[in-house]
């Protein structure tokens, strides 16, 4: 009888042993569209080939805000659990996490974030600075091509004194964008170039992104003889496949695009994949109690796409990047 009670007890032991070793993920879409599904599943991916399965040692929530910045305070504030880390998703699952933090906390090195898919991580105010330790409880990689680096790579495929459509959806990761891309078109190295910005209205919800590209359909319409090309904004309707498939049934122009979608004829877009796997051992790293002052945040790398047959179309070459 004894034996079985000592039994009983090295079993229950290990049971609960391996119920502690399980790590608490939440993650915070803003959409369930791109690139917040694929930079999701990567990490998820990478995550099971670092060694933390769903289920076996790590328990995920998951939680979509179709761009209501204030579901996430919500959810938090709500929340009785203890995350190891919250994943947030974008844009607007980021400024819903600072507002928690900054509203709702007394302790806030409770609290370990993790963003991917932020176009402005310094201007939100989520850190001071990439390249640097960030002293807050947010840490991560942001999303945007530099955008001097995408003007040039532009200018080497479509050469100089270029005129180029340029509609932006009014969230705030484009207008964070299109201050930067305004610094940069004063500059010596790209004044030959025309920008004819307009705008849509942000559209909110996991669709809204559909609608808006509806909403830009006519400003394409309106632009397609005055310029050279169109170039896709930092937002999600520049990344959705309904804008750039609009944009290529509407215009007699190329698009240069900010995503992988087809429709567009060459884009220089965040490598989404090692963005991903760089995460997943951000956030392994915190599972194994490292502070988030030791991730130092920084930009994404950049890929380039180049779809063969529009390029033909338009006798565009794939470009040497």
């Amino acid at each position: 009888m004894k034996k079985l009670i000592l039994l009983l007890i090295m079993v229950l032991s290990t049971v609960l042993s391996h119920a502690e070793e399980k790590k608490r993920l939440l993650i915070l879409d803003s959409q369930t569209q791109e690139p917040y599904r694929t930079l999701r599943e990567t990490v998820l991916n990478e995550l099971s080939a670092l060694g933390y399965r769903k289920e076996e040692n790590l328990l995920i929530e998951y939680e979509i805000i179709a761009n209501y910045a204030g579901r996430v305070r919500n959810i938090l504030r709500h929340s009785k659990k203890q995350y190891d880390v919250i994943f947030i998703n974008g844009t607007m699952s980021a400024m819903g996490a600072l507002e928690f933090i900054n509203r709702d906390v007394e302790n806030a090195d409770a609290y370990h974030f993790i963003f991917g898919n932020v176009t402005d991580p310094v201007g939100l105010g989520l850190i001071p600075a990439l390249g640097v330790p960030s002293h807050t409880r947010f840490t991560g990689i942001a999303y945007p091509v530099d955008v001097e680096e995408r003007l040039r790579f532009v200018k080497q495929i479509f050469g100089k004194n270029l005129k180029v459509g340029y509609i932006y959806a009014e969230m705030p990761q484009s207008l964070a964008y299109n201050r930067w891309l305004k610094s940069a078109l004063e500059k010596e190295a790209f004044r030959d170039m025309t920008f004819f910005f307009r705008s849509v209205e942000f559209v909110k919800s996991d669709r809204g992104h559909g609608r808006m590209a509806m909403l830009a359909e006519k400003i394409v319409r309106d632009l397609d003889s005055r310029v050279d090309l169109f170039m896709s904004p930092n937002d999600q309707m520049g990344i959705s496949g309904a804008f750039s498939q609009m944009v290529y049934r509407t215009s007699t122009k190329p698009l240069v695009g900010i995503g992988r979608d087809k429709g567009c004829v060459v884009s220089l877009t965040p490598d989404l994949a090692k963005t991903g796997q760089k995460l997943a051992a951000m956030i392994k790293q915190v599972f194994e109690g490292a502070k988030l002052d030791d991730l130092i945040p920084h930009s994404s790398e950049s890929s380039v796409y180049y779809d063969e047959e529009i390029g033909k179309k338009f006798n565009i070459n794939a470009p040497e990047w």
